[in-house]
């Protein structure tokens, strides 16, 4: 399973691999090559253990790192433009330290936007289930995102730039809205109130469940080995969950 992009270091290394992959979206996908290639298999949750709620508070949250790439800046400024409070739940790394002392602090003010740290699962789950939606504002591409995943499940709709693997995570309309700048995440953000919670719920359950990851990894493996018995490399499973 490869989980990261591949580097320009790495391409060689991919070129000589003899063996079957997946990688964990669709968008994950590029730059790695055709062959052996069994598809795509989305990471997952236990969708049971994360509380869902249609009663929601009127904050904004933002979840995850508090890396450039992950966006927190364009957050915090979407936030203010709306004059709506944000939550920031999020871990510095070593590697995200100069952009939080440089850019992110300063923008926090305790009062419209609050920084609590890096939580722990219970806490990150409570924060879910009652914020009014989840800032997700990335500008890489992102292989995976759990974060949108979480919010949803909690019946949370999620507000996400169009890169990496959102497109394949969030149903813009349904369960969120898919943007491309910090302008439409804006008015994105206005017209929250017009998804359906239970909507979201029922999304990451049918796609991004546990028991869906474990059977198509179980299809994946037989798929493996009836092409090797039978000496064929070149075709690709289907996956229960949703491509």
């Amino acid at each position: 399973t490869a989980h990261n992009p591949v580097t320009k270091d790495l391409v060689p290394v991919w070129r000589r691999y003899n063996g079957f992959y997946n990688t964990i979206s669709k968008a994950a996908k590029r730059d790695m090559p055709d062959k052996n290639y069994i598809g795509a298999i989305y990471n997952s949750i236990d969708v049971a253990s994360y509380p869902y709620s249609e009663a929601k508070d009127e904050y904004l949250l933002f979840l995850g790192r508090m890396s450039k790439d992950k966006g927190p800046h364009i957050a915090i400024q979407v936030a203010k433009k709306l004059g709506r409070k944000l939550i920031m739940a999020a871990k510095i790394g070593a590697e995200d330290v100069e952009h939080y002392r440089n850019v992110v602090k300063p923008m926090i003010d305790g009062r419209l936007i609050e920084y609590v740290g890096e939580v722990d699962a219970s806490t990150k789950k409570e924060l879910c289930s009652k914020a009014a939606g989840l800032l997700f504002p990335i500008i890489w591409n992102e292989p995976f995102g759990l974060a949108p995943v979480e919010a949803m499940a909690c019946g949370t709709p999620v507000v996400s730039f169009k890169n990496g693997a959102a497109p394949e995570i969030v149903v813009s309309g349904k369960t969120g809205f898919l943007v491309d700048d910090a302008d439409e995440m804006v008015q994105a953000v206005r017209d929250l109130d017009k998804i359906n919670p239970l909507d979201c719920r029922k999304h990451v359950v049918r796609n991004f469940d546990a028991p869906r990851l474990a059977d198509d990894y179980l299809a994946a493996y037989q798929f493996i080995l009836d092409r090797v018995s039978r000496g064929k490399q070149y075709e690709r499973v289907r996956f229960a969950g949703k491509r």
